[in-house]
């Protein structure tokens, strides 16, 4: 672990290289290269474990810039781009991130740090939108189509934002409705949960802040009512499904505890709002019947 040692040796050693090259010597043992690509590769590692990340990046240029590709040099190219987006330096990041697009097509790295910069950015609408194009291309790419959902619910549900734009429900619903398909986990479909059922209450909410007896304002209540109310039947199937999950797993943390009783919690107040006494008492005791201890 004495790296700056290391890197110093390993440099003495593509020194001597460089010298049999130009020397045209060649040995029945051994042909070498003028790329030695484990060799660069060491002096990169070396000078990235000694805190020497200038010459980590020009080491690593060299096998970016020759074009070398394969599985032991994919790192290389996360770690160049991560680099140059970290100093703002755009001509440099979008180079790599071209050339790693191309080499690596499934890694979803270059995605996920080209909207963490949009995100750090702030501009919502460009992150949106590289988010929507994302999801439209591949609808079953899991990470990306639950952080493209988390940015969403949070600026929806999660700031005092008064001009809401009522078409990110939809564009949630839907997204989350096929990220929950291809979660190993329960994540998005608790997401799902809480989104539905906060469309929901809200409905429920402005129903009951109509105080009016004229024909118009009657017809608003009901048409909340029944807006809040298709909203909750809707909610039912994913938290049934939800409970599901959690009643199914022989032990939960005290994470999943939380979102065990939320879900019941949701059910039972689906079915107060529905009328039916006998299914709210029946989630009522499920919630309350979840232990911390």
């Amino acid at each position: 672990k004495d790296y700056s040692n290391a890197y110093n040796a390993f440099i003495k050693a593509q020194d001597l290289e460089n010298f049999i090259l130009s020397k045209n010597y060649t040995y029945d043992e051994l042909k070498l290269n003028k790329l030695d690509t484990a060799l660069v590769m060491n002096i990169g590692a070396a000078a990235l474990q000694a805190a020497d990340t200038t010459n980590a990046v020009l080491n690593y240029r060299r096998i970016t810039d020759a074009g070398i590709i394969g599985a032991d040099y994919e790192r290389v190219y996360e770690f160049l781009a991560n680099h140059y987006l970290s100093k703002n330096d755009d001509a440099n990041a979008q180079a790599i991130l071209a050339k790693g697009k191309a080499a690596y097509p499934t890694n979803n790295y270059w995605n996920a740090i080209e909207v963490e910069k949009l995100s750090k950015g702030g501009d919502k609408t460009a992150l949106f939108a590289r988010y929507d194009e994302l999801y439209t291309k591949d609808p079953r790419n899991f990470e990306t189509n639950y952080n493209y959902a988390v940015e969403m619910y949070n600026s929806l549900w999660a700031t005092d934002a008064k001009n809401v734009d009522t078409m990110m429900y939809t564009k949630l619903t839907t997204v989350l409705k096929s990220t929950i398909e291809v979660d190993k986990g329960n994540d998005a479909l608790m997401l799902l949960n809480n989104h539905l059922f906060n469309i929901g209450a809200d409905y429920s909410t402005k129903a009951s802040l109509v105080k009016g007896t004229k024909p118009a304002d009657i017809k608003l209540k009901k048409d909340l009512n029944a807006s809040a109310l298709a909203k909750m039947d809707e909610l039912i199937p994913y938290a049934e499904r939800a409970l599901k999950f959690y009643v199914e797993k022989p032990t939960l943390t005290t994470k999943q505890k939380i979102s065990y009783q939320l879900v019941a919690g949701y059910l039972s107040d689906v079915y107060r709002l529905k009328l039916n006494p006998k299914k709210t008492a029946e989630y009522e005791k499920i919630r309350d019947g979840i232990s911390f201890k």
